[in-house]
Formats: C-alpha cells, structure tokens, sequence
C-alpha cells in the first residue's frame, strides 16, 4: 500500500511556491554554522548548504511511491516527512572537530518548528557484514526565535537538516549518494560495488592519516615554541 499518484504534482506545485523559504533558510543557517560555530572556536571546517531543485523532489516522491513504504494521506504529511528539503554541510579535518561542532549547535538552534533540543542521529553505516562506509552525524535543526527578526519571521516553521563529517568522509559519501543511491539506472553493479569499497577503505585510512598530521603538525609548533 502506497500513497496516491495525484499527490506528486499537488506537492511539486506546492514546493515549487515555497522553494525560496528553503532556499533562505538554508542560507541562513549555514551563515549561523560558519559564523557562530566553526569561526568563533577556531574549528577548521568548509561550509556549504545546498536546496532540493524541484526536479529532485520529484523523483524523491515518486521513489518513495515505488518503495510503498510511506503512507501520505495528504500534502502536509508530505512536507512533514521530508525533513532534508534544505540541508548544509559541515565538513572539517577530524573526527573529533565533528563531535565538537555538533556539541556547539545546541547553542544557536533549536528542534524542529522551534521546540526543544536539535534532533542528532549519527549514522555510521560499516559493519563486518557490509561495504557501506557512510559516515556522518545528521542534526536536524530550526531557527530560534532571537534569529527570526529582520527577514525570517516566516521560516519559524521550517526545519533544516545539518550534516557534519569529515573532509574525506564527504567524497566517499557524495560519490555513493550519485552512483549507489541515487543512480537511475539501478543498483551498482559487483565491479562498482568493488571500487566503492574499495574507497571506503581508503576514506578510513584517509582520516587516519589527517589525525596524524593534524597531531604532528601541532608538536612541530609545540615545539618551536619551547625553542623561542
């Protein structure tokens, strides 16, 4: 049981007249991560966000309808459910920077719709049995309403999703999300399936590697500093 086909384009119409509130929010949230987060406590970090183009939203719907997963009775439980619309990502050097960066936006957002505490949902998907090497933390975050005056009074009902992983974690996850998860010529194939795992490993090391040069990299200046 799936929801009805005439739903899609109801959504789509209706995305289509609210696509700039996502589009300001996002932007704004992603200011209030670079500005108040990464910058204030010196947290080395890139900074993007990035909206649904109408055409994505589309096809999310119509693959949620194949799956027969979700159940929307209306338009509103649509736009309820789909909680990634607008989304910024955080990426920095290590993983013990996204641990602290996730710590600090409880400061300067709140949850959904303004209630309560940030929703944080660390998703790391490896397991001895898979090849999945997704990693990141989701934070699913609103405005509070000291953000709201001088523009986005009307964005205190929207949510936005704020993914924080790492500088190479995010290529092996953009990569995946384009050729396993979104492709739309169907599952990967075994050789591509290889090459992703592959990666993944190399992803792994790869943030290995960065801690050990972040940690070399500051005895280097310990040091000089006990020379000088």
């Amino acid at each position: 049981m799936t929801f009805k086909l005439e739903l899609i384009p109801e959504a789509v119409a209706r995305y289509r007249r609210e696509r700039d509130r996502f589009v300001k929010l996002a932007d704004r949230v992603s200011e209030i991560c670079r500005k108040d987060v990464c910058e204030r406590y010196a947290i080395r970090a890139q900074v993007t966000f990035r909206v649904k183009s109408e055409k994505s939203f589309e096809s999310k719907l119509k693959r949620f309808r194949n799956e027969g997963k979700r159940h929307y009775q209306t338009v509103d439980d649509i736009f309820a459910d789909i909680r990634d619309i607008a989304g910024v990502r955080i990426s920095a050097y290590l993983e013990e920077d996204c641990e602290e960066i996730i710590a600090r936006l409880p400061a300067v957002f709140r949850g959904p719709h303004g209630q309560g505490d940030i929703e944080v949902d660390r998703k790391d998907k490896k397991t001895p049995e898979n090849q999945n090497f997704y990693w990141a933390i989701h934070a699913q975050v609103s405005l509070p309403d000291e953000f709201l005056p001088g523009g986005y009074e009307s964005l205190g009902d929207l949510s936005c999703e704020v993914q924080v992983c790492t500088l190479i974690a995010n290529v092996w996850n953009e990569i995946e999300h384009g050729i396993g998860y979104k492709s739309e010529l169907g599952a990967p194939s075994e050789e591509e399936k290889y090459h992703l795992a592959e990666l993944g490993r190399l992803m792994r090391q790869g943030d290995v590697t960065i801690a050990s040069l972040v940690a070399a990299r500051e005895r280097r200046i310990r040091a000089r500093r006990e020379q000088s």
